[in-house]
């Protein structure tokens, strides 16, 4: 079966799923003290049942230093001069393998069929099958 741009690889032919859920809470002070917080609940189908949601939070504050009033005073030319730190989790469900290519359900084990080898006298073939599991 031909997928297309995908070739015979009818697993990078199935489009993505994804579900998303975002928010945010913000603040400000005199528009000099900032508090934000933001998270990400994401889903992903590229994940076995039970792992394929994640809760991603990210927090940042910030400190305008051009509205405080020694600024204010004296440095009118200043109209903006901020300090800010953030931090967050992130999260990804593209996984490539080692030639760079896409990687569709890790959790599905794979098998494939091994070189044979010959036995005995009769030089019967048996194939080995080899079972691994990408992750």
């Amino acid at each position: 079966m031909n997928t297309g741009s995908y070739g015979d690889n009818i697993m990078q032919g199935i489009e993505r799923r994804n579900q998303r859920l975002a928010g945010r809470f913000t603040y400000a002070y005199e528009s000099r003290y900032m508090f934000d917080f933001n998270f990400g609940y994401n889903g992903s189908e590229n994940f076995a049942t039970g792992h394929q949601f994640g809760f991603f939070p990210a927090i940042s504050g910030a400190w305008n230093v051009a509205e405080e009033k020694f600024i204010l005073d004296n440095l009118k030319w200043v109209d903006m001069f901020k300090f800010r730190y953030s931090y967050g989790k992130v999260g990804n469900d593209i996984m490539r393998d080692s030639s760079n290519q896409p990687i569709r359900f890790p959790y599905l084990a794979e098998f494939t069929g091994g070189t044979g080898y010959n036995w005995g006298i009769l030089k019967a073939t048996i194939h080995f099958l080899v079972f691994y599991t990408v992750g």
